[in-house]
């Protein structure tokens, strides 16, 4: 893993309630992972919410953490919290996967009978028809 720090400027509220320019800290924490990116999209039946937004890149993960002494603490976090998340995604796939299977194997079969029964019907015509 590596980060970046960035200082940002935003007005905030102080202790006393007045609104004041303040700065922050953060560390942008890129997670690096194998696999494809498009699995943290989805979400297994049960899942634990994440405490921080994450923007999938190619091939990391990249996480906004203030730069304090609680950041390494929060980054794993993090990490527990989508590993967790994908064992259990993992496990439902795992058990789904051969009425999957067969589910797309039906679809299959019944998308190329209707593309032949459509290609029968074309070679009767008296003109040609193309996709």
């Amino acid at each position: 893993m590596t980060a970046k720090r960035r200082t940002e400027e935003r007005q905030r509220q102080d202790r006393w309630g007045a609104y004041r320019m303040m700065k922050t800290t953060w560390l942008d924490v890129s997670i690096p992972f194998v696999g494809e990116a498009e699995t943290f999209r989805i979400a297994p039946s049960s899942m634990t919410l994440l405490s921080n937004r994450a923007t999938i890149g190619h091939g990391a993960l990249t996480i906004s953490v203030i730069d304090n002494e609680r950041a390494d603490g929060e980054v794993q976090d993090f990490k527990k919290t989508v590993e967790g998340n994908l064992h259990t995604f993992r496990t439902e796939y795992e058990r789904i996967k051969p009425q999957l299977e067969q589910t797309v194997q039906q679809a299959a079969t019944q998308r190329k009978a209707q593309i032949d029964a459509e290609d029968a019907r074309d070679k009767g015509r008296s003109f040609r028809v193309t996709n």
